[in-house]
């Protein structure tokens, strides 16, 4: 397995349209690198989402805003390469210091945020797992158990079922009782038991036209879900090669005019980006002329696809069959073409035999 990322669920802000409120929140301080890029400051829950712009000036920001409780969000920086939690909470001023190529900042401000620096400041390469886990037994109640959870033990390619979940059994009821946590437990009973199923969830995303759609349109015999992102260099280079390949199979219909029958099962792409950005995910769109369905919940990568089915790579593609089961993940444009032409013969065989069988 390659990642599953834990669904944090996160208590909704409190956003007021106009007026003061006494329960605001500041995050300012100095990233070294950033110039002038603005950052993003993001959060997810079950009952909305919120994403910030913070403007930065010289390195430098200070961005004030109303919230009602303590919730998690996460700072996008280094021009959306690099995603680092913050823990937020009225009344809170919180501090940011670090430089762009760092993966760490130095955050204070809130107990939480200031545990967690501590934690990652004294972590040895050697024993980065024990003091994960003596992390967590040692804050059971903190949200940010959650998050070292998720990256230390859920974010790798072979995972402790056991560790995991008696991990998550020291944590206090109040986490215990999220649903995204309650969720990650019974995926990893599952998956420790081998039962997890290998399909495609619901979801529901936005294309272009701010329109929403959902996994009905999986409609063909052979699809190709292609994850992507604006940021992501490795995609954009990507993009052109989905582009051919998009060409080259949708011609692939044969008429047999003798017979009067069209072997016609071309297959279906639907393209899911990771930005956070609208314009800048149209401006990609655009540029390099994707072809096929495109969709974004702009949630980065808390988008609740990518995290049901552990996707912690870019690009990515998924072939799925007309019964939204997986028949190959992340594979190379060959494998993917050869799957997918696999999938279109065998819907086309599976046409001409009833085809035969009526005549006979």
């Amino acid at each position: 397995m390659k990642r599953l990322r834990l669904f944090w669920i996160i208590l909704p802000l409190l956003i007021t349209a106009c007026g003061k409120t006494p329960n605001q929140v500041t995050v300012a301080g100095e990233i070294k690198g950033v110039g002038t890029d603005t950052l993003l400051l993001y959060s997810t829950d079950d009952l909305g989402t919120f994403i910030r712009k913070v403007p930065v000036d010289n390195d430098k920001f200070s961005y004030s805003f109303p919230v009602d409780t303590l919730i998690q969000t996460t700072l996008v920086y280094d021009n959306g390469r690099k995603e680092y939690p913050i823990f937020i909470d009225k009344h809170a001023r919180i501090t940011i210091s670090g430089n762009a190529s760092d993966s760490t900042l130095h955050v204070a401000g809130t107990p939480v945020n200031e545990a967690l620096t501590a934690f990652f400041a004294t972590l040895q390469p050697d024993s980065v797992i024990a003091q994960a886990e003596n992390y967590i037994r040692s804050n059971p109640a903190s949200p940010a158990s959650l998050y070292v959870l998720n990256r230390f033990f859920i974010d790798r390619d072979t995972i402790d079922y056991d560790q995991a979940l008696s991990l998550i059994g020291v944590m206090d009821g109040a986490l215990q009782d999220r649903l995204s946590v309650a969720t990650l437990k019974t995926e990893l009973e599952q998956m420790e038991k081998g039962t997890g199923v290998n399909v495609v969830p619901a979801f529901t995303l936005n294309d272009e036209q701010g329109n929403t759609f959902t996994r009905s349109e999986l409609t063909n015999k052979a699809n190709l879900i292609y994850v992507w992102a604006s940021w992501d260099d490795s995609c954009r280079t990507m993009n052109k090669e989905i582009n051919e390949l998009y060409q080259t199979l949708s011609k692939k219909k044969r008429t047999r005019s003798s017979s009067n029958t069209t072997d016609n099962v071309v297959f279906n792409l639907i393209s899911v980006s990771l930005d956070l950005d609208k314009q800048a995910w149209l401006e990609a769109i655009r540029t390099d002329s994707l072809q096929g369905k495109q969709g974004c919940a702009f949630l980065g990568w808390q988008t609740p696809l990518i995290q049901s089915l552990g996707i912690d790579d870019l690009p990515y593609t998924l072939v799925v069959n007309g019964n939204n089961v997986i028949r190959g993940r992340n594979l190379s444009i060959d494998e993917t073409k050869q799957i997918i032409e696999t999938l279109i013969n065998e819907e086309n065989n599976r046409k001409r035999s009833l085809v035969r069988v009526r005549r006979n």
